[in-house]
């Protein structure tokens, strides 16, 4: 990102990418430094606040939880809402002051826990 995104977004393209703007028919793409995560794809939730996940309510309200993604492990911090059989979990950069950076759509079903960052739930 360059000095004009850095205005317009408020983050230093060293330490946080809000967005990956992708040219080609691939999926949008939402990225940190050194990981990144694919917009519509779910992913496996390896624990909530520290221990392994075994229902939807662990979720709800101020928490984080771990996806998985290949080899590689992303911690998530937020605030989760339960409603129903669906969490809608807001991702929050506890790096800048809490601001957002995905909302997360967390569901339980054959697969286990999944998490699926969504641009619209």
């Amino acid at each position: 990102m360059g000095k004009f995104n850095e205005q317009v977004w408020g983050v230093s393209s060293e330490r946080h990418q809000l967005c990956c703007l992708l040219e080609s028919k691939e999926p949008a793409v939402a990225c940190e430094a050194s990981e990144c995560i694919v917009s519509g794809t779910s992913y496996a939730v390896t624990e909530v606040a520290g221990h392994t996940a075994t229902n939807l309510h662990e979720f709800a309200g101020t928490t984080e939880f771990v996806v998985e993604s290949g080899s590689q492990h992303h911690r998530v911090a937020g605030v989760g809402d339960l409603k129903d059989d669906l969490v809608r979990f807001y991702e929050k950069d506890v790096d800048h002051e809490g601001r957002d950076v995905r909302v997360w759509k967390i569901t339980s079903g054959a697969k286990g826990i999944t998490a699926e960052h969504s641009a619209a739930i």
